[in-house]
């Protein structure tokens, strides 16, 4: 495995678990990626799945925004998918450096907040194929018969809204998750420290945060 000094394995497991995703699905329009391992330990992506949007903002920004907004240009960054999201943010992140995905491409920072960017996302149904890579036995995984276990019972949350069944992959029908997944890596991969996800939309946003707490 190759070395990363720049991150930590925290992040590195959660693109390489993306890579994965495109390799399974989409494995002829990606070159190989050879994967990496830190030379450090750290966490997964933090999936803000029970925060209000007022909340994840104190998170992001802290209880002093005037001194929360002096380190967020330096060292962290919101990132979202489109200048219309970008456009839609909350009053309150006035002011602090938001950009677009492609926007910080090449770009680094210590800490990256993603906001909403399954919400906006124009895939939506797309999303359960993430869960059908999970449960696949060709991965030879004994937790996948727990994993449609734990499915079954999340679906009788009402937030879910059918968002927890597998999805029966069709490349030509499910193409746009492949440009979805790409996006997604290359925010993940802004981060040196830190990666916090928030959704506002519970079903949206209930195939991932799924697959990321199964990593």
């Amino acid at each position: 495995l190759d070395i990363n000094y720049r991150t930590h394995n925290g992040i590195l497991a959660a693109a390489a678990g993306i890579v994965d995703l495109l390799e399974y699905f989409f494995g002829n329009t990606i070159d190989s990626m050879p994967r990496e391992k830190g030379f450090f330990e750290g966490n997964r992506p933090i999936l803000l799945s029970e925060t209000a949007e007022d909340d994840a903002a104190v998170m992001i920004l802290g209880s002093d925004r005037k001194q929360s907004q002096i380190e967020f240009g330096a060292h962290q960054v919101l990132l979202m998918r489109t200048q219309a999201s970008k456009d839609k943010l909350p009053s309150f992140f006035d002011g602090i450096l938001a950009t677009t995905i492609l926007e910080a491409k090449g770009l680094e920072f210590d800490d990256v907040f993603l906001w909403n960017f399954v919400t906006d996302s124009k895939a939506t149904q797309e999303w359960r194929i993430l869960l059908t890579f999970l449960v696949d036995p060709k991965h030879d995984d004994p937790e996948h018969e727990k994993d449609l276990a734990r499915m079954h019972a999340a679906e009788k949350n009402k937030d879910v809204k059918g968002m927890l069944r597998i999805l029966q992959f069709s490349e030509q029908e499910h193409h746009i998750m492949c440009s979805e997944l790409k996006q997604l890596y290359t925010a993940i991969t802004r981060a040196r420290v830190r990666v916090v996800i928030y959704d506002e939309n519970p079903a949206m946003r209930a195939p991932l945060f799924y697959f990321f707490e199964r990593l």
